[in-house]
């Protein structure tokens, strides 16, 4: 897959708090939206193709796949919505899967 032409963004990612912060923005994400978007964002430049995104998100074991389509759908809006305030944008690549340049940190607490 050819990635569209965009500047990489850095971004740290909280997943006790689901808080994602991206210069001065921080979103609050629902679980389902960051395991998309860490996914997406780890794949790199190349992108992540809808299967091996569905199986990030909700598993190998998929069985309706009719609803994950319009699932996966619903959730790539909301997560645009929800990033709308940064520079963090998802593109999608000729139908077969979706790119995030954005450098995601996990921040993991301290014991």
């Amino acid at each position: 897959m050819d990635a569209p032409a965009t500047p990489i963004v850095t971004a740290r990612y909280y997943p006790i708090l689901r808080r994602l912060e991206c210069g001065d923005r921080t979103v609050r994400l629902h679980k389902l939206e960051a395991d998309f978007l860490l996914a997406a964002a780890s794949a790199g430049p190349h992108g992540i193709t809808w299967d091996r995104l569905t199986e990030c998100v909700w598993g190998a074991n998929v069985t309706h796949l009719n609803k994950v389509d319009a699932s996966r759908r619903q959730l790539l809006r909301n997560l645009r919505i929800a990033l709308l305030d940064t520079d963090i944008k998802i593109e999608t690549i000729a139908g077969s899967g979706v790119v995030c340049l954005a450098d995601i940190t996990v921040v993991e607490p301290t014991p």
